[in-house]
């Protein structure tokens, strides 16, 4: 199945929820901006049942993954930054303009506007640091609150575009465009991205790092 696939199958599911972290409060707020830039009523994207406390109550909420559905692929993107991406990718933004994934983290896949701003941002930071670095990195799913992203990396070893989990640009970015940073990305492509993240609830976000990642909710329903 293609990442689209997955996602549109997985649209139909409610999942139940129970953390002591800011999820549902994320969740709810970009709810409301997505009424604000589409409308509609998207007020069932999130539901809490039950309000955690300081006295260690969790909170129990009540989810599913939104998106908004057609696309225009990637070309902007392509364009603006003078790249060629991956058909998986393409194939992707074709049927899907933007979308929130409510799993144990909140992840937002960014539109093709979205990818082009934050990106932008992220090697405006590059150049005041008198860093000019190559575009082998295009960002395209964000953490809200969080200074991470699902990006797309090119090897520097074999020239292909694979998926990989990056910190802010002032975390020594230039590690992250060297070749000592090919193998560590973190999925073949998108459709593969996409099946391993509904499949583990997107925990740990790096495979193998259950050690020293902090699951932020519990699946439990």
């Amino acid at each position: 199945m293609t990442a689209a696939q997955r996602l549109k199958q997985a649209l139909l599911e409610t999942r139940t929820y129970s953390t002591d972290s800011y999820n549902p409060d994320r969740l709810q707020y970009l709810m409301q901006e997505y009424q604000r830039v589409y409308g509609g009523d998207w007020s069932q994207g999130c539901k809490v049942i039950e309000k955690g406390n300081a006295e260690g109550r969790p909170t129990i909420y009540q989810t599913s993954h939104w998106a908004v559905l057609g696309g225009e692929g990637l070309a902007k993107v392509e364009a603006h930054f003078g790249v060629q991406l991956p058909d998986s990718a393409h194939a992707f933004y074709t049927e899907i303009r933007e979308c929130v994934l409510s799993l144990s983290e909140v992840i937002m896949v960014l539109t093709p506007e979205q990818i082009i701003a934050h990106e932008d941002e992220h090697r405006a930071i590059y150049k005041d640091i008198g860093l000019d670095l190559p575009v082998t990195i295009i960002r395209f799913a964000s953490f809200p609150g969080q200074p991470l992203d699902y990006a797309f990396r090119k090897s520097c070893t074999d020239g292909l575009w694979r998926i990989t989990l990056i910190a802010s640009a002032e975390d020594e970015p230039e590690s992250d465009h060297s070749i000592e940073a090919d193998g560590l990305e973190t999925d073949e492509n998108i459709d593969a991205w996409m099946e391993r993240l509904l499949r583990t609830d997107a925990y740990p976000l790096r495979p193998g790092h259950e050690e020293w990642e902090k699951r932020y909710a519990t699946r439990i329903n």
